[in-house]
C-alpha cells in the first residue's frame, strides 16, 4: 500500500461514516445500524399514520413494531458510543424487555391475520425474492448472534439480539404471505394452523432472546 493510500485510511478511520465503515467490522455494524434505525423509524411513523387515519388495526401493529425495533436500536447506538459500565447494564436490561414485548406483537400479528383483517401480501413474482431475503438474513442474523456471545462489548450481542429478532418477524411476515398465496381459500383451518404454529415458534423465541439479555444485564452488573 503506497503512503499516500495508508495516510487517506488513516484519515478515514478517525471520523466520519467513512470512517466507521473501513475501521473494523463492528464499526461497520454500528454504522449499518444507524441506516436501519433510520429505515425502520420512518417506517414505522408512516404506518402508524395511516393506521390511525384509516383505523386500520393492521397497520397500526406493524407500526408499533418497528417503533420498537426503532426504538432498541436507537438505544443501543447511543450505549456502544458511550461504552461500558452502568448505563451498559441498563441499556441491556431495558433492550430485553423491549425484545420480549414483541411477543404482543406477534401475538397480534397472528390474531389480525387469523380473522382476516389483513396481512402481507406479495405478488407471485415477487414473493421469492422476498423468501431469498428473509432466509439470508435470518442465517446471517443466526451467525452474529453465535460470533458475539462472547465479545468484549455485550452491547454489541445484544445489538446481534435484536437483528435475529427482526429477521424473525420477517420470516412470521413471510409464512404468513405464503400462506395466503399459495393454500386454497377452502381450508381456512389450515392457514389458522400455520400461522399459529410459525407465530408460536416465533413468540417463544422472542421472549427467549429477551430474557436473555435481561441475565446478560445481571451478569454484567456483577462484574
Amino acid at each position: 500500500m503506497s503512503a499516500r493510500a495508508a495516510t487517506f485510511l488513516a484519515w478515514l478511520r478517525r471520523g466520519g461514516i467513512d470512517g466507521r465503515i473501513v475501521g473494523g467490522e463492528d464499526d461497520r455494524r454500528v454504522a449499518v445500524a444507524r441506516l436501519i434505525l433510520a429505515v425502520d423509524a420512518s417506517w414505522a411513523i408512516g404506518n402508524l399514520a395511516y393506521g390511525i387515519w384509516a383505523a386500520s388495526f393492521w397497520f397500526i401493529t406493524l407500526g408499533t413494531c418497528y417503533l420498537l425495533l426503532a426504538a432498541m436500536r436507537a438505544l443501543l447506538i447511543f450505549g456502544i458510543r458511550r461504552g461500558e459500565g452502568t448505563r451498559a447494564v441498563k441499556t441491556m436490561r431495558i433492550c430485553g424487555l423491549l425484545v420480549a414485548s414483541l411477543a404482543f406483537v406477534d401475538c397480534g400479528f397472528v390474531a389480525l391475520a387469523s380473522s382476516e383483517q389483513g396481512g402481507f401480501v406479495y405478488p407471485e413474482a415477487a414473493i421469492y425474492a422476498v423468501a431469498t431475503y428473509g432466509f439470508v438474513s435470518l442465517g446471517a442474523s443466526v451467525g452474529s448472534f453465535a460470533s458475539n456471545r462472547r465479545h468484549a462489548n455485550q452491547l454489541m450481542f445484544a445489538l446481534s439480539n435484536v437483528n435475529l429478532a427482526n429477521a424473525l418477524i420477517s420470516i412470521l411476515a413471510l409464512e404468513m404471505a405464503m400462506v395466503t398465496l399459495f393454500s386454497s381459500s377452502d381450508d381456512p383451518s389450515f392457514i389458522a394452523t400455520m400461522n399459529l404454529l410459525t407465530g408460536g415458534m416465533v413468540i417463544v423465541a422472542d421472549i427467549a432472546l429477551g430474557l436473555l439479555l435481561v441475565r446478560r444485564s445481571k451478569q454484567l452488573a456483577a462484574r
